[in-house]
């Protein structure tokens, strides 16, 4: 079921006033009517199960029926770093891997990135990114929205990358296959994977990335287009150590 995300300074007694730009969507895109049951969680993650008591342009009245347990908190932690690219295929990672449950969302600019942001530029690309991640977090019943962070050079973020495992994914890659990677992490919480633009890194930074702590691993004899790579390891990592399949 989906979910809507309020602030708890929303709920007066035992309602809650829907406004602004949640109150647009439920009107006009899912045409919300009296009487319709809907489920909104606040910051601090707790859900309330309510029944539509009125509904206009302005407001809508909800009144709390149940408050459910809050969702558990996800059993890996992972953060996507991912090299920009082109078009809506960045806005199609972000929708994809917040419903893999990603944590944080690093955009980068790398030496064959070919979308260059900066300025004011970046900062409402970084807004639009992250409107993304707050509707896909809230179809996908997520207690939580991914964090998409402003757009980072490769540099800077290898440089402040934390987390227990970190796999910079790379088609060069002839020794460590992500397969036998993994098997030999069995207690890991937390990664971090990097992911490369269109054409992938270039030697210079997988090194520089190496000497910041990076393994580098590969998906086997094919090479996926990088919209593939980052969903197909999000995909994997959640069903060894997250929720997907549970």
């Amino acid at each position: 079921m989906p979910v809507y995300f309020i602030a708890s300074s929303q709920i007066q007694d035992e309602t809650i006033h829907v406004v602004g730009t949640l109150l647009k969507h439920l009107n006009n895109a899912l045409r919300i009517k009296q009487g319709e049951l809907l489920t909104f969680v606040d910051e601090q993650q707790r859900r309330y199960l309510t029944r539509v008591d009125r509904i206009d342009r302005r407001l809508m009245v909800v009144r709390i029926i149940d408050r459910l347990a809050p969702a558990p908190p996800p059993s890996l932690q992972l953060n996507l770093a991912q090299g920009i690219i082109k078009g809506k295929k960045m806005d199609w990672i972000i929708q994809k891997a917040t419903e893999l449950g990603v944590s944080q969302i690093i955009p980068l600019l790398t030496n064959r990135t070919v979308v260059r942001l900066d300025g004011v530029r970046a900062g409402r690309q970084q807004e639009r990114w992250q409107a993304i991640a707050h509707e896909a977090a809230q179809q996908s019943g997520r207690g939580t929205i991914p964090s998409v962070q402003a757009v980072c050079s490769f540099a800077d973020f290898i440089q402040s990358a934390g987390h227990q495992l970190r796999l910079l994914l790379w088609e060069e890659e002839t020794g460590q296959s992500l397969r036998n990677k993994l098997a030999s992490q069995k207690e890991i919480k937390s990664v971090t994977l990097l992911i490369g633009p269109e054409g992938g890194f270039s030697q210079e930074e997988v090194t520089e990335a190496e000497d910041w702590g990076f393994q580098t691993v590969h998906l086997g004899k094919q090479i996926l287009r990088t919209e593939t790579a980052s969903l197909a390891v999000l995909s994997i990592l959640q069903y060894l150590w997250g929720d997907l399949g549970l």
